[in-house]
């Protein structure tokens, strides 16, 4: 790759475990300022955040999903339509924000 230059932050998450590495590298050679290393570890950082809120709303989401089941399965068992089509509206509604082409491609 001739690769003339290479900086490197590393993916930490807030739990303290090693994510990966945030890499830049460049066929030129280059030298890097204090201020130059300092943005490379603050985009490090964000972009471990951005990975951790991800992994967390995708858990929070598994859970909600599992739960509402939870709630419509009794609600079925126990003839309650309005509960019914209550908890059916807001797994609909999860599904949609999730993964909106799959509303998409769904016919009407």
């Amino acid at each position: 790759m001739n690769v003339r230059a290479y900086y490197a932050a590393p993916l930490v998450s807030s739990g303290g475990h090693a994510l990966g590495t945030l890499c830049l590298l460049d066929q030129k050679p280059r030298t890097a300022d204090l201020g130059t290393l300092e943005l490379l570890s603050s985009l490090a950082a964000d972009a471990a955040a951005v990975i951790g809120r991800e992994r967390n709303a995708l858990a929070y989401s598994e859970h909600a999903i599992a739960e509402l089941c939870t709630r419509i399965r009794f609600a079925i068992g126990e003839q309650n339509d309005a509960e019914v089509a209550i908890l059916d509206a807001e797994l609909r509604r999860l599904e949609a924000k999730l993964n909106p082409q799959w509303q998409s491609g769904r016919s009407q």
